[in-house]
């Protein structure tokens, strides 16, 4: 059965809500896969990175820095 086209969404510092629509937020340095779709011939990738103030000092917060898509 098709039930239509879901939304997904990241943004910010990162924010996250997920396909069934779970909302999370992850602090995390590194890659990962923000989608796959069932027959693993697309998907989405991120990058995260520490955010850094103009004065230089690290944060506690994440930010996206690179998107890839295969």
């Amino acid at each position: 059965m098709n039930e239509g086209p879901k939304i997904c969404m990241a943004n910010g510092d990162p924010h996250f809500k997920t396909i069934d629509g779970v909302r999370y937020t992850m602090n995390i340095k590194g890659e990962l896969i923000l989608l796959r779709n069932k027959q693993k011939d697309f998907q989405v990738q991120c990058r995260t990175d520490i955010f850094t103030k103009p004065n230089g000092q690290d944060t506690a917060a994440t930010i996206f820095t690179a998107f890839a898509l295969k």
